[in-house]
């Protein structure tokens, strides 16, 4: 039952789309047939077809004769002839004396149109020209409008004759009315009243599409935007009020500016209908032929011309073909009920419908009336105003739609906001936590380091005491025995001093320990420095011939370079030249390496095997406290501090100091 419903809405949206405009049309021929009853009836004529008169002597003979063709309405329309218009008419005499007259003449795109007024002598004299071509300062009335004053002389009869020069492959049409001052106001304020509004539709529209484009960034809505802006440039060209503001031109120069108009309102119209009612959708090689024929009024105007008629031509032969193709499918789509169709089928059908009429009106196959020159304009109107109107709904539900997802986003940042603080007390508290435990496993490193200090002091001290004990013997030894006890001598005072400095600051720290800094020349301090160490293997030096200096603390150096030498013979091998030691003298700096052949440094621990209580050796050996103490040395130098992998295997410690000045030795 639904199902039947359905369709004969479809078919009763069908049936008022196909005849509503029509029976508009109609209404509109029908008050061009008939004559104001206020104004007296008068009669339009027109020299048949192949008259092909140039002479207003011959053409008034062959009206004198019955030679001409009785007008049903007060216009005339040849098609594409390449004949002049001539019409005659005898006008009624004026209401009173004096009375000012308008005999106007469209439509205003006509190019050259020549008033003749019968003397009594049976004369025709040319009174005066209007068009777009005529010069200026010979045009009477306007060109937008054309028309001319009919003054109440008694030298003139009430014959009065139009030649309409026409351009090949322009349209042969015209119509002419007989207006009063009062009916001239009228007219203009009609022909102004739809321009306008027509003008400022279409602006809106643009204003409204602009401004929807750039809140929703859709694409669609481009098609929108050159449909306005190729309406309004058509409607300033067509309606002559472009022509008001540019340069005079040649009458070819206009003719390609109206077609140049013309083919941007046909393209970017047929463009839009096409993608508005989705024509695509009912065959799949429609959407091709729509866009192909969308895009072919200029290049037909292109092709007329070069065979020698108008431009103009070409557009409105792509013109027709589009009003044929383009009616049917709206009316599928209407049948299917597709939203847009269900909307503005009526308004793109009655479109359709007024340019068929201007088209017949035109070529003579119907009369033609002043209405059927701009009927299809005043459906435009209710196009773009209707489009204004769809385009305000939309901002508006656009608007309103936006104005309820931010009201849901606002509760859901409320709400995320909340979440948030939640997680962020939580997560102070566990920060809380682990500072805690942090600074406790702190102190156990403290009390650690302070016990390893402690432990290794009270050695050392009894080792300087043995030693100062031995001294005090006075008993002579040999010299290499000597040397040995001068060497235990000085690593027992190293230990001392670094116990001592643990326990006096508690902790190992960059700014636990302040450098007693002064000049060194650091090859021949290196060469001191190794004689706390046997010569030969496993220990080898590297030193250059120059020598460079250096401002350091020569105990906290010793200490970090002894810790290198040490920690490189505790995971070397026991080989000859098991531990390289090697001084490189750079522009600006020093460098100072230890390698060794043993297992090397895993990549993932050499950016963290400076850090207090980290070992990165593979073997086990080692509490990471020499290597944290070498950082913190090399820090406090203003230096820096690395490991690499040493060749073939092994890891290489390296040291880079500043130099104290370009000074060598």
């Amino acid at each position: 039952m639904a199902t039947e419903y359905s369709a004969r809405a479809a078919w009763l949206r069908i049936a008022v789309v196909l005849l509503l405009p029509l029976v508009l049309l109609l209404s509109v021929a029908w008050r061009d047939y008939v004559s104001d009853n206020d104004s007296p009836r008068w009669s339009l004529y027109a020299l048949p077809e192949g008259a092909d008169v140039f002479d207003a002597q011959v053409a008034l003979a062959l009206y004198r004769v019955g030679r001409v063709v009785p007008q049903v309405t007060h216009g005339v329309g040849r098609g594409f002839s390449d004949e002049d218009l001539w019409l005659m008419a005898e006008l009624p005499r004026p209401p009173y004396p004096g009375a000012l007259r308008f005999l106007a003449v469209e439509p205003h795109v006509l190019q050259w149109v020549d008033l003749y007024r019968v003397d009594w002598a049976g004369r025709p004299v040319k009174v005066g020209s209007t068009g777009l071509a005529v010069p200026v300062a010979q045009r009477v009335g306007t060109a937008g409008k054309s028309h001319f004053v009919l003054t109440d002389e008694p030298s003139w009869t009430s014959t009065v004759m139009l030649r309409i020069r026409v351009e090949p492959g322009v349209m042969a049409a015209a119509s002419v009315s007989l207006e009063s001052a009062g009916q001239r106001d009228e007219v203009l304020w009609r022909d102004g009243l739809l321009l306008g509004v027509l003008t400022t539709a279409a602006v809106l529209m643009l204003i409204a599409v602009l401004a929807l484009a750039a809140t929703t960034r859709e694409r669609e809505f481009m098609s929108w935007v050159m449909l306005a802006v190729s309406g309004i440039f058509y409607l300033l060209v067509l309606n002559g009020m472009l022509a008001q503001w540019l340069p005079p031109m040649t009458v070819r120069a206009q003719l390609w500016l109206n077609t140049l108009a013309a083919a941007a309102m046909v393209t970017t119209t047929g463009l839009f209908t096409r993608d508005f009612f989705a024509l695509g959708e009912v065959h799949p090689s429609v959407q091709a032929s729509l866009t192909t024929m969308a895009w072919a009024p200029l290049p037909a105007a292109v092709l007329v011309w070069l065979l020698g008629l108008q431009p103009g031509f070409g557009v409105n032969v792509i013109i027709v073909l589009m009003a044929i193709s383009y009616a049917p499918l709206m009316l599928i789509q209407l049948k299917r009920g597709h939203p847009n169709a269900k909307r503005y089928g009526l308004i793109g059908q009655g479109l359709i419908y007024s340019i068929g009429y201007y088209f017949a009106a035109a070529s003579g196959w119907i009369p033609l009336g002043a209405s059927s020159l701009y009927i299809w304009q005043w459906v435009l109107l209710i196009g773009y105003l209707a489009l204004l109107g769809d385009l305000t709904w939309r901002t508006v539900r656009d608007r309103q739609a936006s104005e309820r997802e931010r009201e849901v986003l606002h509760g859901l940042l409320v709400e995320e906001a909340e979440q948030l603080e939640q997680r962020v007390q939580e997560r102070t508290v566990a920060l809380r936590a682990a500072n805690a435990e942090l600074m406790e496993a702190e102190a156990h490193q403290r009390e650690l380091l302070s016990l390893a200090s402690y432990e290794f002091r009270t050695p050392a001290s009894k080792i300087r005491s043995t030693l100062d004990a031995l001294q005090d013997l006075n008993e002579p030894v040999p010299p290499d025995v000597q040397e040995r006890l001068d060497n235990l001598r000085t690593a027992s005072d190293r230990l001392i001093f670094l116990a001592n400095k643990l326990i006096t600051h508690d902790r190992w720290r960059e700014l636990s320990v302040k450098p007693q800094t002064k000049s060194l020349w650091v090859r021949a301090w290196m060469l001191e420095l190794m004689r706390d160490y046997e010569a030969g293997p496993p220990v080898t030096l590297t030193l250059p011939d120059a020598d460079a200096q250096i401002t350091a603390d020569p105990v906290l150096l010793r200490i970090a370079l002894q810790n290198l030498i040490d920690n490189a013979l505790a995971h070397g091998s026991k080989g000859r030249g098991a531990v390289q030691v090697s001084l490189k003298l750079l522009s600006n700096t020093v460098e100072l390496s230890v390698a060794d052949d043993g297992p090397g440094v895993p990549d993932a621990e050499k950016g963290k095997v400076f850090e207090r209580f980290v070992s990165g050796r593979t073997s086990g050996q080692g509490h990471g406290l020499g290597l944290s103490i070498v950082a913190s040395v090399v820090r406090l130098h203003g230096g820096q501090v690395g490991v690499a992998d040493a060749q073939p295997h092994g890891a290489r410690f390296w040291m880079v100091l500043p130099r104290a000045k370009d000074a060598h030795r």
